[in-house]
């Protein structure tokens, strides 16, 4: 689950560069859009990666006491 969690963040730091970079280039594309939900999807991804390290970490899973 830790490496699961590693790739959550991983994913987030490239959806993060992505729509960095697609701003940059001035697509055709609705900056709103792009930054809303690029921020969305960065967020969903760090959430989960932090709570597959909560639940990959026996000694402080405060979930299941």
């Amino acid at each position: 689950m830790e490496k699961l969690g590693d790739l959550c963040f991983d994913f987030a730091k490239l959806i993060f560069g992505g729509v960095i970079l697609a701003a940059i280039m001035q697509l055709e594309i609705n900056t709103a859009w792009l930054f809303t939900i690029g921020f969305v999807f960065v967020l969903l991804a760090v959430v989960f990666g932090c709570i597959l390290f909560v639940l990959s970490n026996k000694k402080t899973n405060y979930l299941w006491g």
